[in-house]
């Protein structure tokens, strides 16, 4: 597959343009459809260039609504836009910093990605001032526009300024819990919104192998009887938390070198086990359909999976993901005395295997590849791998968020076969270009070096 070149320049603004004049109804609406009119010359191209780029964010970089469950990555946006009339200025602000972030890196337009730094900056003013009263603090807009500056902050991915804003955002996120406390719950839209929040906290601190607040677990603990206990999404993230946590206090050798192997191997095949349940439980609910396709370099393995949606691969990526490093953990921690023997060896190296294996068969549903898998028949090997060459966003965009620490993961690891490393390069390359999320051609280059 051809990945190197150029990302492709506005192609959209030849045959459309939004109406800047459409009220945030028209152009937030829960069909995620633009209001358009014929493309012409004006003083205002550059607003309608605007709202292109906001529509783009709009309409790719946010998970639809299922309309039953609560997911989080944005549904709740254009219901929450929609009904204000006027939109308070940190979201304002920091939307427009995440959507000309996004769409100036996916189509290469410099001018506005430093017109997204701008609007970055007076997100954050605005946000300084939201945050000055406890009743603005506690506000919809306030948590959603410090989400979307996070969301900025992974677009535009700067590697060294990673680690004091990751912990920033951990700090910051809490507070706005903290202060929105359980009463925020009794919406949709609010359990959604704290769906997001915790999810990125939790995510954040374990990237960084850094213990999970304990404020944050209590504030679970506390909004338990809000919540739906029996969704696997929750049930997950709390083992995510446990996971987190067991990474951190091995990493800070928080446990005596003379039982740390025996605590390592119980505590990890015990929180593999439990995760093995839960994906018992998910094969039944969140099913997917596995098909093989050994000719195109769009696959590894030959092999690809479909799933209903973008929120459901994220964690069942998330449940992969914990389980490769556990196996890992148990790997890198043993004890010469407590060596796994060959077979043992073999079992986990093989666990491993696999389930990169499936993390990576998620890609082709996140890059839009399926169309050209499915119509296979169609296609020749050459036209197939040609046409995927040109990235174009569509539904499952939204998802590449949380489909890029595993990817990372798994093509840093040393049991990771050379093959596949270079495939998670080439796509991470593709993602990047794909949806202008600048951490994934960060990622790419530091597993090229």
């Amino acid at each position: 597959m051809t990945t190197t070149g150029k990302p492709p320049g506005p192609q959209v603004l030849k045959t459309v343009v939004l109406d800047p004049k459409a009220s945030a109804l028209q152009i937030y609406g829960r069909s995620h459809s633009p209001v358009v009119k014929s493309a012409s010359p004006s003083k205002s191209l550059s607003l309608d260039l605007d709202n292109v780029a906001l529509a783009y964010f709009l309409s790719y970089h946010i998970v639809v609504g299922s309309g039953i469950l609560d997911r989080g990555q944005y549904e709740f946006l254009p219901e929450l836009l929609a009904s204000q009339q006027h939109v308070d200025p940190a979201l304002h602000h920091s939307l427009n910093a995440a959507g000309f972030a996004a769409f100036a890196n996916s189509h290469g337009i410099v001018s506005m990605l430093h017109k997204s730094r701008v609007e970055c900056n007076s997100a954050i003013r605005a946000l300084h001032t939201a945050l000055q009263s406890p009743e603005t603090a506690a506000k919809d807009s306030t948590l959603v526009a410090a989400m979307l500056l996070s969301t900025f902050e992974t677009v535009t991915y700067v590697y060294h300024q990673d680690v004091e804003s990751c912990l920033d955002q951990i700090t910051g996120g809490l507070a706005l819990l903290k202060i929105r406390g359980p009463r925020s719950l009794n919406t949709r839209p609010g359990r959604q919104m704290f769906l997001q929040a915790y999810s990125l906290v939790v995510a954040a601190c374990m990237q960084r192998e850094h213990a999970v607040p304990p404020t944050l677990f209590d504030l679970r603990n506390n909004i338990k009887p809000s919540l739906d206990q029996d969704s696997c999404s929750w049930q997950i993230l709390d083992l995510m938390v446990q996971f987190t946590n067991l990474s951190a206090s091995l990493k800070n050798n928080s446990h005596q070198e003379t039982d740390r192997s025996s605590y390592v191997l119980s505590a990890a095949t015990q929180l593999d086990n439990e995760f093995q349940a839960i994906a018992s439980e998910l094969r039944s609910t969140f099913r997917y359909e596995i098909f093989r396709y050994s000719h195109s370099s769009l696959v590894y393995n030959g092999i690809y999976h479909v799933y209903d949606d973008a929120w459901t691969i994220r964690y069942w990526n998330y449940l992969r993901l914990c389980r490769i490093l556990l196996q890992k953990m148990v790997l890198d921690n043993c004890h010469p005395s407590l060596d796994p023997t060959p077979a043992r060896y073999q079992s986990i190296s093989t666990t491993i295997i696999q389930l990169s294996i499936d993390v990576c068969a998620t890609v082709a549903q996140h890059a839009g590849y399926l169309p050209l898998l499915q119509h296979q028949q169609l296609l020749s090997r050459e036209l197939l791998n040609q046409n995927a060459s040109q990235p174009e966003a569509g539904p499952y965009t939204a998802g590449i968020y949380s489909l890029l620490h595993p990817l990372f993961v798994i093509g840093k690891m040393k049991i990771t076969p050379m093959e596949q490393k270079e495939w998670i390069i080439s796509q991470l390359e593709y993602l990047g270009r794909l949806s202008g999320i600048s951490q994934a051609m960060a990622a790419m280059e530091v597993m090229k070096l």
